[in-house]
Formats: structure tokens, sequence, C-alpha cells
């Protein structure tokens, strides 16, 4: 076909050109590359190319889309709902960027539960998940418009960005009412 042809002739023309042969030719390669190519022809070239064009780039829309589903799974804990260490390292630093470049204040609290291997030791390790869904869910009813994360373990962060009275306020009324639930 023409367009064979054609690819044929650039190929030519790129041997050359490695060759240092094309300028000794230019005329010559110009009036080689004029071709009569039916229009209808190149029509066909040019919807293939750009359906395939616009199929790539769809799977590569959804491919993007995939990862970004999947990285909002890893900063998630599977078993509490909260946001992970992961997670909070990441916003720890804005945090810290905020608070240096803008003077944005934040608070952190750390709340690490005692003797809860006990539970585990007790109940088994469905006993243990419970207990850590059931502060989970104290964790996000509290701190519901804040940055809450399961550090590890029975161990949990807060940022907050308000004062640090109100957080250690809201801290305590947490350990107040899981001291009453022991």
């Amino acid at each position: 076909t023409s367009i064979e042809l054609l690819a044929k002739r650039i190929e030519s023309i790129m041997q050359q050109a490695e060759n240092g042969k094309i300028e000794e030719n230019a005329q010559e390669i110009i009036k080689s590359l004029t071709l009569e190519i039916p229009i209808e022809e190149l029509k066909t070239v040019i919807e293939r190319l750009t359906t395939g064009i616009i199929e790539q780039q769809n799977n590569m829309i959804q491919t993007i889309e995939a990862l970004q589903e999947d990285i909002k799974a890893l900063e998630k804990d599977h078993l509490t709902g909260l946001y992970t260490r992961q997670r909070y390292e990441k916003d720890f630093e804005k945090f810290q960027k905020g608070f240096v470049e803008k003077n944005k204040w934040f608070s952190l609290g750390v709340i690490d539960i005692d003797n809860f291997k006990e539970i585990n030791d007790t109940h088994g390790h469905i006993g243990w998940d419970q207990a850590l869904k059931y502060i989970a869910e104290i964790l996000k009813t509290k701190f519901w418009t804040q940055y809450v994360y399961r550090y590890g373990g029975e161990e949990f962060i807060v940022l907050y960005t308000g004062w640090k009275n109100k957080l250690y306020k809201w801290l305590g009324e947490v350990l107040d009412f899981l001291h009453q639930k022991n």
C-alpha cells in the first residue's frame, strides 16, 4: 500500500541521515515524500491511530484511579477504620510545615492502652479485635473533625488543630469513659 511505501521511504531517509547524506540528497528526499496517498486511506490510518491513543489514555486513567484507590486503602487500618501510622507520618509533616511556615498551632495526643495484652490473654484475638474496634469508635466519635490514627497495636494518636487544653479535656473524657467500662 501507499502507507507501507511511505514508511519504507521514511526509513531510508533515517538511514541516510545516520550516514550524513541527508543534506546531499535533500531535494530528492523531499520529492520522494510527495506520494499520492488516497485521502480515505489517510483518514482510516488517522482514525486507527486516534482510537489507539484514546484507548491507551483511558487505560492509563483507569490504572491511575485504581492506584489512587489502593493508596487510600493503605492509609486506613483495616480493623479499626482509623488512619494508619504511615498516614500519620505524612500528615505530621504537613502539620509541622504549617507550624513553621504559617505559625499554625496544633496539638498531639498519644493514647497507649495499659494492660491491653490481658484482653488478648483472657478473650483471645476476637476479644482483642472487638476492644480495638470499640476504642476506635469512641475516638472517631469524640474527635470526628480531627485526625485519629492507630499507631500500632493498642497505641493511638490524635492530631488536633485546636488548643491543647481542649484536646486534653477530650482525652480525659475518653480515658474516664474507658475506665468506667473496664
